[in-house]
């Protein structure tokens, strides 16, 4: 699947709007939760362009959280434990979001194939067909 440059473009979009969120809350979060706003764009980025989109908005959202947001500010300093145990349940966490992520796209993409061969189906049948939910309201109606 190749991603476009628009889809780039929306993952750069997210990726700047969950570090302008995070720095609008830094009076008020202060060092707690550095992060957080990341997973978001990272979630948009799977669903936009799938794994290969949300690793560099993972890796530069890191860098750029970091730097503004994790003691010692204004420096990319992962030499301490606390630094490094936090870079790696991001990564843990970025993974899951990857994984979860991909999985929906694939039973999203399955449904709308199962969608479509059904919506072809009924309008191949010459008879009329019309479905409906548990209410009786109609659904569809073929031609």
């Amino acid at each position: 699947m190749r991603t476009s440059l628009k889809n780039y473009a929306l993952a750069l979009i997210a990726l700047i709007l969950a570090v302008l969120l995070r720095w609008a809350l830094d009076p008020l979060m202060g060092d707690s939760l550095p992060l957080v706003t990341l997973f978001g764009a990272v979630a948009a980025t799977v669903w936009l362009g799938g794994y290969r989109l949300a690793i560099p908005v993972i890796f530069f959202g890191y860098a750029a959280c970091h730097y503004l947001f994790i003691q010692p500010r204004y420096q990319i300093d992962v030499s301490g434990w606390t630094n490094r145990v936090g870079l790696v349940a991001y990564l843990f966490t970025c993974s899951l979001i990857i994984v979860f992520g991909e999985a929906a796209k694939v039973a999203h993409d399955r449904a709308q194939k199962s969608r479509e061969v059904f919506r072809v189906t009924l309008r191949s049948i010459g008879d009329a067909v019309i479905t409906t939910d548990n209410d009786g309201i109609i659904n569809y109606i073929n031609a």
